[in-house]
């Protein structure tokens, strides 16, 4: 029995029935302590219209390009089994012409390009040279 009790005038009562007031009351409290109201997301508004972000850059106009460098190459090169035709054989890694080279490379290119909000449509052409011996 808890000190005291017995002297309050509103909780005369029995001993069990005051503690099955409490635990009541303790579990509607925990119960209703871990319950959560509806969120805002839950409620459906009206979205802003979209307004599509001003193009930072317009690709619209000709442009015009070239390239140039070098370069080179070494092969080794072996006749395979080919009696057909009637070329000599060599036996497999035998080699049978060595090839070295270098030179030049060069080409350009020009086009032209129109916008249309994000869409680029454009037309180009170009050309590419190489003189490797």
């Amino acid at each position: 029995m808890f000190w005291g009790i017995k002297r309050l005038k509103f909780l005369r009562t029995t001993e069990g029935t005051l503690v099955k007031k409490l635990a009541t009351a303790v579990a509607a409290i925990t119960a209703f302590g871990f319950v959560d109201s509806a969120c805002a997301a839950d409620i459906p508004t009206k979205a802003r219209a979209y307004v599509p972000t001003p193009t930072a850059y317009n690709w619209t106009g000709f442009y015009i390009g070239g390239q140039a460098g070098g370069g080179w190459f070494s092969d080794q090169v072996t006749n395979g089994p080919n009696a057909a035709d009637g070329t000599i054989n060599f036996p497999p890694g035998f080699v049978h012409n060595k090839v070295n080279g270098s030179g030049g490379l060069a080409g350009g290119y020009a086009g032209y390009n129109y916008q249309i909000d994000q869409l680029v449509i454009g037309i180009e052409g170009d050309y590419s040279w190489a003189h490797l011996t």
